[in-house]
């Protein structure tokens, strides 16, 4: 077991723990999900919902866990659909928000494992250097998704 916290800070750090999880920074259940694969850290993801909409991985899609990746990665079509279901547009290769409708987006539910991940519009959305803001939902090239910082 190991848990790592991520700061949404630069100057706080981010921690690394082996063997636990520090309370410092989440307390509650720990979630137990079976790797798919060994190769990478790769799980089953059975889909993705934004208001209780089946909108990315109906019938279930592989997926990596990469702390190293910023975003949440998957294939054109299904990162395309669920931006459009946030609200966001394209443009330029970014799918961009109004900076001022965060707080009104809806989350985005990962289901895995029976448990739901709700990543909240806080989380998914970022400052953008082009377009004021975008989204963390980025398109991949291949099936395979990675769950980056974003998740």
């Amino acid at each position: 077991l190991f848990s790592v916290y991520l700061s949404p800070n630069a100057q706080q750090g981010s921690v690394v723990t082996f063997g636990g999880v520090d309370p410092n920074h989440y307390n509650g259940a720990i979630t137990w999900i079976p790797l798919s694969s060994e190769l990478y850290w790769q799980i089953t993801v059975d889909s993705v919902t934004v208001n209780g909409q089946v909108v990315a991985c109906s019938g279930g899609c592989q997926a990596i866990v990469d702390t190293g990746t910023s975003l949440i990665v998957g294939p054109q079509s299904s990162i395309s659909n669920i931006n459009n279901y946030v609200g966001a547009t394209s443009q330029n290769g970014d799918y961009v928000v109004n900076c001022n409708s965060i707080s009104q987006m809806p989350d985005v539910i990962f289901h895995i494992h029976g448990q739901q991940f709700t990543i909240p519009a806080s989380a998914y959305v970022r400052q953008s250097q082009y377009y004021g803001c975008s989204t963390g939902l980025g398109n991949g090239g291949d099936n395979l998704w990675i769950l980056g910082d974003v998740f």
